[in-house]
């Protein structure tokens, strides 16, 4: 958990958002509800650290360890959560460096972002959010794949693996 907070917290800072306390700030955390993010995704847009992947990556930060993570994140996930954050973190300052390059990553995901998006907008059965949770992981692991290579990922994991996964979730 220190590994989580304390890496939730350099990319905060990286993004120009204040650090709420855990290890790195030397303040310990007096809540979970500490880990929500200050300002909006508009207050990241006009940051030091300001690039058009910033508010996208402070999100995808506040979602991945919300004051909620270490009760929604399932235990199996809960070890591959600093590998998501290490890869957060290198998209931050990579794409600082090559604003296209990022864009056109994020154009692989963007897809199985959206999916995953819209799978969970109409589902209610527990079968079925287990199976797109299932999905969203594996989108977790192409982000590390596409933005961050040297972290390796969990397992195999491509574009074209992804979509046909998709569209077998789809199907049924």
């Amino acid at each position: 958990m220190a590994e989580i907070l304390e890496i939730r917290s350099s990319i905060a800072r990286s993004l120009g958002l204040p650090a709420q306390g855990g290890p790195t700030t030397g303040k310990p955390l007096k809540s979970l509800d500490q880990l929500s993010l200050p300002g909006s995704p508009t207050s990241v847009r006009s940051s030091p650290a300001a690039t058009p992947a910033a508010a996208q990556i402070g999100q995808e930060l506040q979602r991945l360890v919300s004051a909620e993570f270490p009760s929604d994140i399932p235990h199996d996930r809960l070890q591959h959560l600093p590998r998501y954050l290490k890869a957060l973190g290198l998209r931050l300052e990579r794409a600082r460096q090559n604003v296209p390059r990022d864009l056109e990553r994020q154009g692989q995901i963007r897809p199985f972002v959206q999916a995953v998006e819209d799978l969970r907008r109409g589902a209610t059965d527990p079968a079925v959010l287990e199976k797109i949770d299932a999905f969203s992981w594996l989108v977790e692991e192409l982000k590390v794949s596409v933005f961050a290579q040297e972290l390796g990922t969990a397992s195999p994991v491509s574009a074209r693996r992804l979509q046909e996964h998709l569209e077998l979730l789809r199907a049924g």
